[in-house]
């Protein structure tokens, strides 16, 4: 006979998960991570139970940050009570916090200074500059495939976190890897809306070599026989509006 879910259960299946880890952490003496690169970049394995998460870079200043992460934390736990309370429960795994620097790439040290990279998630220009961004906030959000509304939390939590971070507040990337662009019906990479606003933010105030434009030409130079594409490519490049 088929197991019946229980979504109710998922506090309490949270709260069992962190302490467990907690718990094999202090154990194994694991806290202390520091060693080679690979044992903490190599960790997923082929027991790693299967998430999936949205993820986006905040640009930010550095002064900033602490505001910045308890805003999220604060948004974040008003939603799961406001979900709860209609009997839903779509997260049921981590949320991640990470902060790095942005790429400025007059920190490389040689001349000429070169440009930074277009398309990446940290790439810096004069935007950043202008609104002294010096820092990214990584922010993820984990839940098991298949969670019933999960789609609905993503995409109220995208919004927020779009107009949290407007004007001289920061500015939202998307961390490509992960899920961004959500819909309530289709999920993630579905959203028109947030692919223009990532076509215009790579546009604005970015001059001809570092720009969305220079983008699509230097994708087409190196392919020009259009091999490495899917409909979602596709989609997101095309010419800004």
């Amino acid at each position: 006979m088929p197991r019946q879910p229980h979504p109710g259960s998922t506090p309490l299946f949270g709260y069992y998960a962190a302490k467990t880890t907690a718990d094999a952490l202090k154990d194994a003496k694991s806290r202390d991570i520091w060693g080679p690169s690979k044992n903490t970049l190599l960790y997923i394995q082929g027991t790693t139970m299967r998430v999936m998460a949205n993820g986006y870079a905040i640009h930010l200043k550095r002064s900033d940050l602490q505001q910045a992460v308890a805003d999220l934390t604060q948004k974040f736990s008003s939603m799961l009570d406001d979900y709860a309370s209609r009997g839903q429960y779509p997260i049921n795994s981590a949320v991640e916090i990470r902060v790095t620097g942005l790429d400025d790439p007059t920190e490389v040290g040689i001349s000429p200074t070169p440009g930074s990279p277009v398309l990446s998630a940290l790439g810096m220009d004069a935007t950043d500059r202008r609104n002294g961004w010096d820092v990214a906030l990584w922010f993820d959000v984990l839940t098991i495939p298949g969670t019933p509304h999960a789609n609905d939390f993503y995409r109220d939590l995208e919004r927020w976190i779009l107009e949290r971070f407007s004007r001289s507040a920061g500015r939202t990337m998307p961390e490509w890897s992960k899920g961004w662009a959500y819909t309530a019906d289709k999920g993630p990479w579905t959203d028109a809306g947030f692919i223009r606003y990532v076509r215009n933010l790579l546009t604005a105030g970015r001059e001809a070599g570092e720009n969305w434009e220079y983008l699509l030409m230097t994708l087409a130079k190196y392919d020009k026989s259009h091999l490495f594409s899917s409909p979602l490519l596709d989609e997101v490049f095309q010419a800004a509006a």
